[in-house]
Formats: structure tokens, sequence, C-alpha cells
């Protein structure tokens, strides 16, 4: 077995990051290197101080790295919001628009019950005959159904969050189905259906 070559420090004239290279991995690359965290090529021209490290030494992580890890957990933060999130719809109303004669008023209050804040949900309207046979459905996200003036919202509605454990009153103005639709199911994801 050989011994390994030594090491030295080398700094990356591109973004600064320093990191340890082998002299014989130096030598066999012609002084050439690729720096790990800007991935440009620079050439080696003064090899810095050599490295006496005990073996187990700490060694400085290139940012790509810290900045991936930041963002898995910012994305498994969300997961969870996600997987806490409980909605559920009552008082569930369905009329003719008092301006708009063609138009449905479609009334409900989402009840959040978790006890974190999490994004408001996207609502799927789907009208159906009294037999079930579906007529028409539509999709809402938070920006279709909140108000849109923004100095109308207020704290978390702002952000598009549901507040723990609150209710939100809801109101869709929908073209009219047609004269078959019996019936209306909201969903998110739970659903919840009445007929008129």
């Amino acid at each position: 077995m050989t011994e390994p070559s030594p090491r030295s420090t080398v700094e990356c004239p591109h973004c600064g990051t320093r990191f340890h290279v082998h002299q014989a991995d130096l030598a066999a690359a012609e002084g050439r290197l690729r720096c790990g965290a800007c991935l440009k090529v620079f050439r080696v021209v003064d090899v810095w101080e050599p490295v006496d490290e005990p073996s187990g030494a700490r060694t400085s992580f290139p940012a790509w790295v810290v900045v991936g890890l930041v963002l898995a957990v910012a994305a498994l933060a969300v997961q969870i919001a996600w997987l806490q999130a409980d909605y559920r719809a009552r008082e569930l109303t369905v009329s003719r628009h008092a301006e708009s004669p063609g138009m449905l008023a479609v009334r409900f209050v989402v009840l959040h019950d978790a006890p974190i804040s999490t994004p408001l949900p996207t609502l799927d309207v789907e009208f159906a005959t009294a037999e079930g046979e579906p007529v028409g459905s539509l999709r809402f996200g938070p920006g279709d159904y909140l108000d849109p003036e923004p100095s109308a919202i207020e704290g978390l509605a702002s952000l598009r969050l549901l507040a723990p454990e609150t209710a939100h009153p809801v109101t869709l103005n929908i073209p009219h189905p047609g004269a078959a639709a019996a019936q209306v199911t909201i969903s998110f994801p739970s659903r919840f259906t009445i007929g008129w």
C-alpha cells in the first residue's frame, strides 16, 4: 500500500471556495482543477499551505450543498403542513345570483381544524343531475375566491394562509350549469354535497 500524497489547500479564484487537494492529483491534472461550488475550471499557480489535520477533522461544504439542504428542509416543512391540514365545509348553500340571473352564488364556510397555519385550499366544484350524472365542474384557487382588494385581505389571508382553528366564509359566483343540474359537490379534499 502506497502512502497518500500530501494535501494542500487551494482557493477558487472565481468564487473563493477553499478545498483540499492531493499533490499527486494536482500533478496528474497538470495543475487544472474544477471548483466543486461554482464548477469553473482554473489553473493552480501557487498551492497554498499544506494541511495538517487529524483524521476526522471537519471540512466545509460548498455553498450549493448548504442551499440544497435548506431547500430540502423547507420542502419537508411544507409537506408536513399539508399533511396536518384538516379542512371541512359547513353551511353550504346555493342560490340564484341576486344581480345576474345566469349565475349561481355558492356559499359555504371552510373550517380549518389544524393547530398550525396552512395554505388556503384549492376548491373543486362539481355539478351533477339528481341521479349523480356529471353536468360540469370548475376549479378555484385561493386567488379566485379571495377578495381581490389587497386592503380587504388581512393577516394570514394576505399570505394565502388559514390561521389555526378558524372558519373562513367563501362565496363563489358560478355560471349556472343548466336545468339538469340538481346537486353541487365541493371538494378540498373532503367532499360536501347538497341538492337544490
